[in-house]
């Protein structure tokens, strides 16, 4: 959905947000920067 938008940003959050809890792909991620 937003990550689809703005996937840039979505990559980003991924190191930024959860840089020691990535799952894997950028769900959790998508939720915390909310």
């Amino acid at each position: 959905m937003q990550r689809a938008r703005r996937p840039l940003v979505s990559f980003r959050a991924t190191a930024l947000a959860a840089p020691i809890d990535d799952p894997g792909p950028d769900h959790p991620q998508e939720q915390r920067e909310l």
